[in-house]
């Protein structure tokens, strides 16, 4: 490079202060031999000793020093004339850090003034418009790290000088920068190689934060309007190249680029991505790098960390040591269920003592602190909108006890009763937009009055103030004389979600059962009802129970359930055309499991549960794709799925040590 630039750099996109004096670099333009101007580029003196190399590391700062053969381009206007000229670096000194320029200005120029641009770096000039700078082609490609960035001179500056006299031009000018330089440190610190490593991408759930030049969307400057011209800031990713590696343990690997940053703009939270030579991924962060709080300034080198352990990549610190995170927090406990906010995981756990109890597991690596919720079984929790905590279960006296956090404590506990001398149980929950709850339950004696009653499911709502019952499938069992006998049975419990405005949906296992004579007919299947009044089911198997209920969710725009279907567990859109609902869409889960919750977004449906073939493996399917982790659940307690700001974990207890945990999920990409 034709000059020596102090670059300060900034640790995990965190700018560092009182560095701006370093970062500018004076140029003055001085009168020689009438039309010839000598450009003479100084550098600040920083008290370090440099060598004569275009890119040097200095711990973290990058300094650029002049080197023989150094070119700038210029742009010299006056009115509607544009002349391009090319001018190499001469008199460079001991130290690197002055150099010479002879500029002739153009012949054609009139007497008067003109105007002077110059550029250091990337494609130059546009010949046809030598006013608008070219920005380096895939600054990404770099395959040799920062010597890449060095070698394809992606770095690149500008300065200006107006108002010029052509007969005795002279001027002091600065030079400025057009973009930063990123780059990712990525450590193996797994127990044996990681192979296939070719690329990686910092990439965002939003765009326009950054320009991503390629041959395919040139992005170029206006050096006279001082913007970009062309080029789309709608890129939602940062790339970075390097040759083929299988990286040994311990091994680190850099990856740089260059990159102008959009003016003003503050960078969204980040996750690394990492590729193969088939640009396949194959891993992901589990934790981000949270969005900047003030734009991502040019001129600055800015340096990602990031550690693979052999299952997980995370963002770590400069010595490679990652944040407490969320899949850090252990606990003991059994699991009844987990629900996400934005920043956290509600579980809902017992102890062996009878006693349910909640705590939450943050993203920063911390436990909220356990809550004991009161005696009582087969808890579910979900969370409002306000990230508060709702929970639900059997009391001891065989109640619905629910209860919510307000933000600074437990509210009393509201016990919601049989509509007649039964008893409840089976509780599921759900919160509207409005923070009232809608709970679904079962309700031995839901309609009073029947002479033979059996399970019916019932559904609660406070939006009134108090929680008014409602009976939706009604259990009963008949005499209709002699030896024969009518019945319905809901006897597998019930889940309850919202749609986007509000309507319920709730989702049962249905027995018909009829007899007279032995044995009795009996048809299984599971039915829904809406809020909207419309009720409907799949098919019957005769005889034999083929179906079975595991969770319901909504997505964003529809209704999920996770059920089993004539003996196939699966997933299914609920679809509502008037007074009828009916499932669709189904997707079949291929792996032998016992399916335990649901959780699911737009574009992601991950479903938990275990293995049926031997010990209870976790096992996961993230959208189509099917996994079983090395680990076994403890019999007897439930899995929970939930997405914590995208991501989406598995929360489970370990049969090893009676911990529960919390794992990302393999997404198989």
């Amino acid at each position: 490079m034709k000059f020596t630039l102090f670059i300060l750099t900034a640790l995990l996109l965190l700018v560092v202060p009182g560095c701006d004096k370093n970062e500018i670099i004076e140029e003055k333009i001085v009168v020689s031999n009438g039309s010839v101007l000598t450009l003479t580029a100084s550098m600040p003196d920083d008290g370090t000793t440099q060598t004569r190399m275009a890119l040097t590391q200095d711990g973290k700062n990058i300094k650029l020093t002049w080197e023989e053969g150094d070119q700038l381009q210029l742009c010299f206007i006056q009115g509607e004339n544009k002349e391009k000229q090319t001018v190499e670096v001469k008199n460079i000194s001991s130290d690197g850090k002055k150099a010479d320029f002879d500029i002739n200005v153009p012949v054609s120029f009139a007497p008067g003034t003109f105007d002077l641009y110059g550029v250091y770096g990337g494609q130059g000039l546009d010949d046809a418009n030598p006013s608008i700078a070219v920005l380096p082609d895939k600054p990404w490609q770099t395959y040799t790290g920062l010597g890449g960035v060095q070698s394809r001179d992606d770095v690149m500056m500008k300065f200006e000088a107006t108002g010029l006299a052509v007969g005795a031009p002279a001027a002091s000018v600065q030079f400025q920068h057009i973009g930063s330089l990123f780059c990712v440190k990525l450590k193996n610190g797994a127990t044996g190689t990681w192979n296939g490593i070719k690329s990686l991408r910092l990439t965002a759930s939003t765009d326009g934060w950054a320009y991503n030049n390629n041959a395919d969307e040139a992005v170029r400057y206006d050096l006279q309007g001082g913007l970009f011209v062309s080029g789309s800031l709608t890129n939602s990713a940062l790339f970075f190249e390097n040759h083929l590696k299988n990286m040994a343990v311990d091994e680190i690997t850099e990856f740089w680029a260059w990159y102008p940053p959009a003016p003003d703009i503050n960078w969204p939270e980040l996750r690394l991505e990492v590729y193969n030579a088939e640009l396949v991924k194959i891993a992901s962060s589990a934790n981000s790098k949270a969005a900047r709080v003030a734009p991502t300034a040019t001129g600055k080198a800015y340096y990602f960390y990031a550690v693979w352990d052999g299952s997980t990549l995370k963002f770590t610190d400069d010595t490679f040591t990652p944040p407490p995170s969320i899949d850090d927090l252990i606990t003991t406990g059994d699991l009844m269920h987990a629900a996400s906010g934005s920043d956290f995981i509600g579980i809902i756990y017992s102890k062996g003592d009878g006693k349910v109890y909640y705590n939450a597991a943050q993203t920063n690596g911390i436990w909220m602190g356990e809550t004991d919720l009161g005696a009582g079984t087969e808890a579910r929790i979900t969370i409002d909108g306000n990230g508060l905590p709702h929970v639900v279960y059997r009391s001891t006296d065989n109640k619905i006890a629910y209860l919510k956090y307000t933000g600074t404590a437990w509210s009393p506990v509201i016990h919601i009763e049989s509509m007649d001398t039964g008893g409840c149980s089976k509780p599921d929950i759900e919160v509207d937009g409005s923070g009232y709850a809608h709970i679904t339950y079962t309700d031995t004696k839901g309609s009073a009055g029947d002479m033979w009653d059996r399970d019916d499911i019932m559904y609660t709502v406070n939006s009134s103030g108090d929680f008014i019952r409602t009976l939706i499938f009604h259990g009963y069992y008949e005499n209709l004389g002699g030896s024969t006998y009518a019945g319905h049975y809901y006897n597998k419990g019930s889940f309850i979600t919202l749609d986007g405005v509000g309507n319920y949906y709730i989702m049962a296992h249905h027995v018909d059962y009829y007899r007279w004579t032995v044995p009795a007919d009996q048809n299984y299947n599971v039915v829904i009802k809406s809020g909207t009044g419309a009720s409907g089911g799949t098919a019957t198997s005769y005889n034999s129970d083929q179906y079975d209920i595991y969770d319901l969710e909504f997505n964003g725009i529809d209704v999920l359930a996770l059920y089993k279907n004539a003996n196939v567990n699966c997933t299914a859109t609920i679809a509502v055309v008037g007074a009828t609902a009916f499932f669709t869409s189904l997707q079949n889960i291929e792996t032998a499991v016992v399916p335990h919750s649901l959780s699911a977004t737009s574009t992601v449906t991950k479903i938990v549960g275990w293995t049926t073939s031997g010990e209870n493996r976790l096992f996961t399917k993230y959208n189509t794709f099917e996994n079983t982790e090395p680990v076994e659940v403890k019999s007897g307690t439930k899995i929970g799925s939930v997405n914590v700001g995208g991501i989406f974990y598995s929360v489970y207890t370990d049969n090893a040590d009676s911990k529960i945990k919390i794992k990302p999920v393999t997404t198989g990409d």
